[in-house]
């Protein structure tokens, strides 16, 4: 496994995904709109979601970086509230974000694409920090939800 998970899947389908969506969408605009004209409060959300996304993206990328170097397990900062920030803030902010931002409910539907991929997947990189961390990743699995912080 490499320092980039199942990032790698993801990407494979997901990016493909994308810009079908993007071409239909421009391609066939009424259909694939979510609304027939520019809607500011659409697009001032869409931009929130995706600066929020982008800025949680990069802190856990460059935190991500830094852990693999050291080889160690990431549990504090944004690691604390999810095993997977960089999936969370892909399939929560930067995808519904740039749906809103284009005014397409095709490419919203690619959170749902992501999220099926995601869980498929997953097992995979999981298996990998478990064997790679043992105990220290099993407690840290038992605190820590896998996309959204745990409440109980």
């Amino acid at each position: 496994m490499t320092m980039r998970g199942i990032g790698k899947k993801l990407e494979y389908i997901g990016i493909p995904y994308g810009v079908l969506c993007v071409f239909l969408t421009f391609f066939f605009q009424p259909v694939f709109f979510i609304t027939k004209q520019f809607n500011i409060y659409l697009f001032s959300v869409g931009l929130v979601l995706l600066i929020i996304g982008l800025i949680g993206h990069v802190i856990a990328a460059v935190a991500m970086v830094k852990g693999f170097k050291e080889k160690k397990l990431l549990t504090s900062g944004i690691f604390a509230l999810s095993r997977h920030p960089m999936y969370t803030t892909l399939i929560l902010f930067i995808i519904p974000g740039t749906g809103l931002l284009i005014n397409s409910w095709l490419f919203l539907t690619g959170v749902v694409l992501l999220l099926i991929l995601f869980f498929l997947f997953i097992k995979e990189e999981e298996q990998y920090l478990r064997e790679k961390f043992a105990e220290e990743f099993v407690e840290y699995k038992k605190k820590t939800g896998i996309l959204l912080p745990k409440i109980f």
